[in-house]
């Protein structure tokens, strides 16, 4: 499960150490220009199924979002992101799957970046994701 708010109507407060997911929608023709963006936080482990007793979020502009199983390219970097940060490990992610020869396989519509660490804390990682494109 995935949610957009660290406060919930249960009174369970989301940390957050939880992943943070920033998905950016993009055109999908070159030069893929970002259409729109998400924040998410992961919840993961109790709260995976629906079944499982998310909790409910306390605004109404929140909702809570099951993704079906995704397999990513990705690449982690550290430090306090910068634009310069993001925008050479982009490139360097993209680099290093168009010379494996899978970007064909790549969903180019999506971009997402996720932090790991909470905001301000010295040791950062990083991590751009790029999505696979179902097969099936």
């Amino acid at each position: 499960a995935v949610v957009s708010t660290q406060s919930t109507g249960e009174g369970i407060k989301i940390p957050r150490t939880q992943p943070m997911i920033m998905t950016y929608s993009l055109d999908p023709e070159p030069p893929h220009r970002i259409r729109d963006t998400q924040l998410s936080y992961f919840l993961g482990g109790d709260y995976r199924y629906p079944s499982n007793g998310v909790p409910t979020p306390s605004n109404p502009a929140v909702r809570v979002d099951y993704w079906d199983d995704m397999v990513f390219y990705y690449r982690a970097f550290g430090g306090s992101p910068t634009p310069q940060k993001w925008a050479e490990a982009i490139a360097n992610l993209l680099e290093s799957v168009r010379e494996a020869g899978y970007m064909a396989k790549v969903d180019m519509t999506k971009i997402m970046s996720v932090g790991f660490t909470s905001p301000g804390e010295s040791q950062q990682r990083w991590e751009i994701w790029l999505r696979v494109r179902d097969e099936s």
